[in-house]
């Protein structure tokens, strides 16, 4: 900001602009790899039905 309260604009170049960018394709690329890591995770438990628990049984 200048002295008398005005924004002046700023632009990164540079190495600087370049490890940036480079941060935030490496955090959309690792995001797409784990697409269920920081969601919340399941409150229910999923419920076994009859014919589940038929097979294991079956096979013990």
């Amino acid at each position: 900001m200048t002295p008398d309260g005005q924004v002046t604009s700023t632009v990164i170049t540079g190495r600087t602009a370049a490890r940036i960018k480079e941060m935030i394709c490496a955090g959309a690329a690792w995001s797409v790899s784990h697409p269920t890591l920081m969601m919340p995770s399941r409150r229910r438990h999923l419920a076994v039905t009859d014919a589940v628990e038929s097979r294991l049984l079956t096979r013990s």
